[in-house]
């Protein structure tokens, strides 16, 4: 098994109509979700948030058409990216989808997704 780090960068790849965004789905304590190199999303938010909504089935009460569990407990999402500040080594950003809403918000945390945030760093050698 190659050590960590020995992957090359994930990419960001088009078929088609669908674009292709690599993510991991992670175990943070009691919760579980993709996690996102922030770097390979839109730097838009709006742009963003459509990328999320649809990877996790969103909006839809059951998200059949992605990865979220088809309830708040289950449509949690990673955003990691290293970090721009000196002394600092990864920013963090939590985001809640409702199944069926049509919002991202990215104002509040949770801890057990916060405990894969390095695990997920270090498997995707960032």
């Amino acid at each position: 098994m190659p050590a960590v780090g020995a992957f090359p960068a994930p990419e960001v790849t088009r078929r088609g109509s669908q674009t292709a965004v690599p993510c991991l789905f992670m175990r943070g304590g009691t919760s579980r979700g993709p996690f996102f190199d922030a770097r390979l999303l839109p730097g838009d938010p709006g742009l963003r948030d459509a990328v999320l909504l649809a990877a996790m089935g969103s909006p839809d009460a059951r998200q059949i058409d992605g990865v979220g569990g088809g309830h708040p407990l289950t449509s949690k999402i990673g955003l990691v990216r290293p970090a721009s500040a000196a002394g600092v080594d990864l920013e963090w950003t939590f985001a809640q989808v409702q199944p069926a809403g049509t919002t991202v918000d990215t104002s509040s945390n949770c801890g057990n997704m916060l405990a894969a945030v390095v695990p997920f760093a270090l498997e995707t050698g960032m």
